[in-house]
């Protein structure tokens, strides 16, 4: 997967999942969306394991997954290709800086 395709996928879930807090980072210039948008789409990701309905050792076990999928290679998962895009704009980049910039 492409990371054009990931930001695109990352921005869908953003829009389809938190419409308001899709229209508050539209204002952010086209970089620090975009990695907002996936910085979103895991934490959505992570809230889904731990308000579902799983028993508490599954829970436990698909969490420590996604923590360990934050250091593996991407694959073709959205949220991952597009997180490994955002750390490069956010070493580029800082997330805190003007949002104008």
């Amino acid at each position: 997967m492409t990371a054009e395709r990931a930001y695109a996928e990352v921005e869908r879930l953003t829009r389809r999942r938190a419409r308001n807090f899709a229209y508050g980072i539209m204002v952010l210039p086209r970089e620090k969306r975009r990695a907002i948008a996936a910085i979103y789409a895991f934490a959505r990701r992570v809230d889904d394991v731990a308000d579902g309905d799983l028993e508490s050792e599954e829970k436990r076990r698909r969490l420590n997954e996604l923590r360990a999928q934050l250091d593996a290679a991407p694959g073709d998962d959205a949220m991952l290709v597009a997180g490994g895009a955002s750390a490069g704009v956010s070493r580029r980049r800082s997330l805190h800086g003007n949002a104008s910039r």
